[in-house]
């Protein structure tokens, strides 16, 4: 197999003594700002399993003093941007808080609070969009190490001590899942220095999260989380082995973003190995909500027999490509960290030929192949949900009523939408009071 440093030209790889690997990614500029990104494969896929949220709350024990944390299923991410003049400052923090941790009892029950809040306000209360998602996720991954929020839950948050946020990170904060990546205008001599002090952490035994994919869908479900709220957010999804590594992965996700995505590419550092292609519909009146879901369907459907327009698709490809090139340097670094993981070339130069290379007729092609109206986990916020069950599960056609006169055109496709089924039965749709979420 060729080295990774052959594969990946932005990205060097430095060899320790053992078995282990410290990877590093760099990126020298002449920027005054440079940029750290520290990505440790030890997301909450590798939470011991009964408790949940042990990485998460690991990574913020850490993350103290002003550097922005991520913690995903995968990987978690300690990144920062800053001055030349304040590089050493900030270095020597950086080094301090990953390699010398100081454990403090009040900072942990403080970064415990902090989590508790994080899934019973921050989710729960303040963001429906984001709860139907996350819900959704883990409904989908349910019974695997994705199958609970990042953050874990609020009664095992409870019950994770001190002593097991030092051995989750004994055990998995170690030169083999390690990733050191930089860019902007360091010296040498700090990326040398970088390079001494992490290989102070223990080589590790090249541990790996569990790989258990998701079980398969045997046709459509729905949760509703009942909540008292005034519109209804709503997310649909189900889930596929494509990854970037994927040759299809270009086409498809051009179909992502024909269909309206909230942003045009993923966070950095959020590589996993089982992804989900979702949906997501933006917030509804309750009395729409039928209709919304039935339309969703419908358009996917239409999607799936008729293919997308040969105007679509350029459209689609041309803003795919002027985004490609407003992305900053920070998350240049991220996604070449991310090539590391997925095995793939310099991504915005794969994604750019992929784009270029591309044809209508390939996407429809992906899109006969991975996308589907059957076999879906639909998620819903809402209020009165018995009410909405009903609804979902009545086979009956729900129209919608506009406020405003529509075009004849739209009337009519609305007639045929409202009445495509949703494949729900009573015992396929399941209620969850909001105050249930993330709690056990």
């Amino acid at each position: 197999m060729k080295s990774l440093s052959r594969r990946l030209a932005i990205a060097s790889i430095l060899a320790v003594p053992g078995l282990a690997q410290m990877r590093l990614v760099t990126l020298p500029g002449k920027s005054p700002m440079v940029d750290f990104r520290i990505v440790f494969e030890a997301g909450s896929a590798a939470d011991p399993p009964p408790k949940p949220g042990t990485a998460w709350l690991t990574a913020m024990m850490l993350g103290q003093g002003g550097w922005n944390v991520q913690v995903d299923k995968e990987m978690v991410t300690f990144s920062g941007s800053v001055p030349r003049d304040k590089l050493e400052e900030q270095y020597q923090l950086l080094r301090a808080v990953l390699l010398d941790p100081g454990w403090r009892e009040e900072d942990f029950e403080r970064v415990k609070r902090n989590a508790i809040n994080f899934l019973r306000v921050n989710l729960r209360s303040h963001n429906d969009e984001e709860l139907a998602k996350e819900v959704m996720e883990e409904n989908i991954f349910q019974g695997t190490p994705y199958g609970h929020n990042s953050a874990g839950t609020v009664s095992s948050l409870k019950a994770i001590t001190l002593d097991d946020l030092k051995q989750f990170y004994r055990s998995n904060y170690c030169q083999q899942n390690l990733i050191l990546g930089i860019a902007g205008g360091y010296t040498p001599e700090l990326l040398e220095r970088m390079k001494q002090d992490f290989r102070r952490l223990p080589e590790g035994r090249g541990f790996r999260t569990r790989e258990e994919p998701p079980a398969l869908i045997r046709r459509n479900r729905a949760v509703i989380v009942e909540k008292n709220t005034q519109s209804v957010a709503i997310s649909i999804g189900f889930p596929t082995l494509v990854t970037r590594a994927n040759p299809d992965y270009p086409a498809l996700l051009l179909v992502s973003s024909y269909l309206g995505p909230h942003q045009f590419e993923p966070d950095p550092n959020r590589a996993r190995r089982f992804q989900i292609f979702q949906i997501r519909i933006k917030p509804v009146e309750p009395d729409n909500v039928a209709f919304a879901l039935h339309r969703a369907l419908y358009e996917l459907s239409k999607l799936y027999t008729e293919g997308i327009s040969r105007e679509d698709f350029e459209r689609t490809r041309n803003l795919l490509n002027k985004y490609l090139h407003t992305r900053s340097k920070t998350s240049e670094l991220g996604y070449a960290i991310d090539n590391i993981y997925y095995l793939v070339p310099n991504f915005d130069k794969y994604l750019k030929d992929g784009l270029a290379t591309l044809t209508r007729n390939e996407v429809n092609r992906v899109i006969k192949r991975y996308l589907r109206t059957d076999r879906l986990v639909i998620v819903a916020v809402a209020n009165h949900a018995e009410e909405l069950k009903r609804a979902l599960t009545s086979g009956e056609g729900s129209p919608i009523a506009y406020n405003s006169q529509k075009p004849a055109e739209i009337l009519e496709e609305d007639k045929i939408a409202e009445k495509y089924p949703l494949g729900l039965r009573p015992e396929d749709v399941t209620i969850v009071p909001v105050e249930q979420v993330f709690e056990k």
